[in-house]
């Protein structure tokens, strides 16, 4: 019983807490906080305050390819997915002119 733990509050327990560490996926090193900044987003007639955070690899040449790397699985996943946009519209088409040749 005497082992419970009770979590903060407030947004340090992700992101304040010295035992929680943020490495980067490229060299290991320890990212650092670049900026904060808040959001407020009404839901269901609620708002919500939300803060992000963004953290960088102290290492500018590397968060450079970090920040490269990402741009091209971005890049990458929005042409597949335009690519299957593409594919639905044509199978819409193809469909309607099935339906109207039975029509016929």
């Amino acid at each position: 019983m005497g082992d419970r733990i009770t979590p903060p509050a407030s947004h340090e327990f992700y992101f304040g807490s010295n035992n929680m560490t943020n490495t980067c996926t490229r060299c290991g090193s320890t990212r650092v906080l670049a900026k904060t900044w808040e959001e407020v987003v009404e839901l269901y007639s609620r708002k919500t305050t939300i803060t992000h955070s963004q953290f960088v690899c102290p290492d500018p040449k590397c968060q450079k390819q970090v920040e490269d790397q990402l741009t091209q699985i971005r890049e990458k996943r929005e042409y597949a997915e335009h690519q299957k946009e593409i594919a639905k519209a044509e199978k819409l088409k193809e469909n309607a002119k099935a339906a109207a040749a039975r029509l016929l």
